[in-house]
């Protein structure tokens, strides 16, 4: 007796089952994706607290500051390529940040962990991804550590300078660098206040963007809006959970 075939009503009822079944297990899929990534920027930002501890260290327990003007390097030291950008703006370290690493921490085997949880091909170089683009840090650098803390303060003289380690009042309370791109985040996920956030004790975690101390204007940057984790009340004398 030959094999009964399925009939149609049989296969739309089992296209709709496996539909079902597919719609109630990719939003816990892409949810375990996101779980996933999440831990990864927690791991990376965990080891750049490490990266930052060394710098300490090397660096008379001063965090990274650079001299606005000087040429920041694209390149590794003693392979003169060319690569430079200067700027004039203390500020941008909050994304040059990676350039005064080369002592402590050379990029070709930390570069692509400071990119965040992107893709494998997210750069074959430092600063640049296969098609030739910038592909700055995931990671930014808070200014507070760019600058004295009456900059975000009523009174007292406002100046960008380097910051001691002494100089922070809360260190587990004091975000040190923060997952600015979050490009991790699957469509449906783009509305989360969420992201991983290294303080300066070193400890990383996951923090709601809306439990963030309220920022408040840098008096050297009064044309530029005030942002979460950049511009905390105080500076390293405050704290932003």
């Amino acid at each position: 007796m030959p094999p009964r075939a399925f009939t149609l009503v049989e296969i739309l009822v089992s296209i709709g089952v496996i539909a079902l079944l597919l719609g109630l297990l990719l939003p816990t899929l892409s949810g375990a994706r996101l779980a996933a990534s999440e831990t990864k920027a927690l791991a990376q930002l965990r080891d750049l607290g490490l990266t930052m501890e060394m710098y300490l260290q090397t660096y008379a327990n001063a965090y990274p500051w650079h001299e606005p003007g000087v040429p920041f390097r694209y390149d590794l030291p003693g392979e003169p390529s060319g690569l430079l950008t200067s700027s004039d703006d203390p500020w941008s370290m909050r994304y040059l940040w990676a350039s005064t690493m080369h002592q402590v921490a050379p990029w070709p085997e930390h570069y692509v962990s400071w990119l965040g949880a992107r893709g494998p091909d997210a750069a074959t170089v430092p600063w640049e991804n296969s098609e030739g683009l910038s592909a700055y840090p995931a990671y930014f650098y808070s200014n507070s550590f760019i600058g004295d803390p009456a900059c975000w303060l009523a009174t007292g003289q406002p100046r960008a300078r380097p910051v001691r380690a002494h100089s922070v009042r809360f260190p587990s309370g004091k975000a040190l660098m923060y997952d600015i791109a979050r490009n991790y985040l699957p469509i449906a996920y783009q509305d989360r206040t969420t992201r991983a956030v290294l303080a300066a004790d070193g400890s990383a975690s996951m923090r709601d963007d809306r439990d963030a101390a309220r920022p408040v204007q840098n008096r050297l940057r009064p044309n530029m809006s005030a942002q979460i984790y950049q511009d905390t009340p105080g500076g390293v004398f405050g704290r932003d959970f």
